[in-house]
């Protein structure tokens, strides 16, 4: 997957304007169950720069001259190999919505940036309503049913007038997944989105179809290439192998927390108090305490376990795995495994069995680098500001 990529760049209402091969430095990167962004850089004066402006939209994967793949259809380098499962070729589309210009000069040349996230992040523009005349929205189902669902009524054909956008379409309904609960009202609808696939180990992708002048969702699954299996080629990266050429293992439990004192409604004494574990109930050294502060009007008592549980979820114990894979191994990125499989990590005498939960990609003038993220990344102060809830 080593091989430069096209840009190519497509206005707001699917129009192809132009296909760009000549910028600097390319950078692109993707995340099993939410959203990624991209930079590029070009010199100001390269033909067709003029076009990466925001709100267009650009892909790398779109087809020659601007048509682009049906959904089923192979894509170079991402073919649909063993253990993909319905929809997961659809992660071979890397494409996304510029949001920040930037043009820079010095006293030899002009530059230009822009940034942007991938399209998952169309899911950004919406907050999860509740039902009507109820609290709160509920569903109990197979996670492509529950994500699909709120997808549909928080900006698809079941929105209310004004909400819907008329360019994203989900698919038919599969019913594929664990099997999920969600409460939710007046939320980010990508973060309840994010919250399920995490929950059922499947993956979101919004992917563009140009020719049918849409963003088509997706929930999309990995496949288990672990060194355990026997139904499909394992994949073990391991220094050993050649096919690490850095990687950082990280245990840390300096934010952990497993016994969450939620508090709901009221106050003083006539407070809802509620003690949620992160499984079975804890004392003594191993119990970790922290209050989870729910004054959210629309959260019932019902609600407070899980709101619990999601705020347990932003104070994990961390075990996770970061390495820049060498690229030209044998083993390829887009054939032998892909974005979302569960593999093997090998590190000293220690292995772990972890899926590939973030990729990013670089092309510049010093060629292709890959580097990926295996299991949960420690969390970012970002993370717990968006969680906002625990303390």
């Amino acid at each position: 997957m080593g091989e430069r990529k096209n840009i190519r760049v497509f206005s707001p209402g699917f129009e192809f304007l132009c296909e760009i091969d000549d910028y600097e430095q390319l950078l692109l990167h993707r995340v099993f169950a939410g959203y990624g962004d991209f930079e590029i850089r070009i010199g100001a004066s390269k033909p067709n720069a003029g076009y990466l402006k925001p709100g267009n939209i650009i892909s790398l994967d779109a087809g020659p001259a601007g048509s682009v793949r049906s959904a089923g259809e192979e894509l170079p380098g991402y073919a649909v190999g063993p253990g993909r499962s319905a929809g997961a070729e659809l992660l071979g589309h890397a494409s996304g919505i510029i949001e920040y210009w930037e043009r820079t000069q010095d006293r030899k040349s002009e530059g230009l940036s822009v940034k942007g996230y991938t399209l998952e992040r169309v899911l950004n523009r919406r907050i999860t309503y509740p039902a009507a005349g109820a609290a709160f929205w509920e569903m109990t189902g197979p996670a492509e049913s529950v994500i699909k669902a709120l997808i549909n009524r928080n900006l698809g054909a079941g929105a209310e007038a004004g909400r819907a956008i008329p360019e994203v379409a989900v698919p038919q309904d599969k019913g594929r997944g664990a099997v999920v609960t969600v409460q939710t009202a007046y939320r980010p609808l990508d973060e309840e989105v994010r919250r399920v696939c995490m929950d059922a180990g499947v993956g979101i992708a919004v992917n563009l179809d140009a020719a049918g002048k849409k963003f088509t969702a997706e929930v999309v699954f990995g496949a288990d290439r672990t060194a355990g299996q026997s139904a499909l080629p394992p994949v073990v990266f391991s220094a050993e192998f050649d096919n690490i050429l850095e990687q950082k293992l990280v245990e840390s439990a300096l934010d952990y927390r497993n016994t969450a004192i939620t508090g709901g409604k009221g106050d003083g004494v006539t407070r809802e108090i509620v003690t949620v574990y992160e499984n079975a109930p804890v004392a003594g050294m191993d119990r970790r305490e922290m209050f989870a502060d729910i004054r959210d009007s629309a959260v019932t008592s019902a609600m407070l376990p899980d709101r619990g549980r999601e705020a347990l979820g932003m104070r994990p114990a961390v075990a996770a795995l970061d390495g820049k894979v060498n690229p030209f191994h044998s083993l390829v990125y887009g054939r032998d495994y892909f974005l979302g499989d569960i593999v093997t990590r090998a590190y000293g005498l220690a292995a772990l069995d972890t899926r590939i939960t973030e990729v990013t990609e670089a092309w510049d003038a010093k060629g292709y680098t890959l580097e990926c993220v295996f299991g949960n990344r420690m969390p970012t102060l970002l993370d717990k500001i968006k969680g906002g809830i625990g303390q």
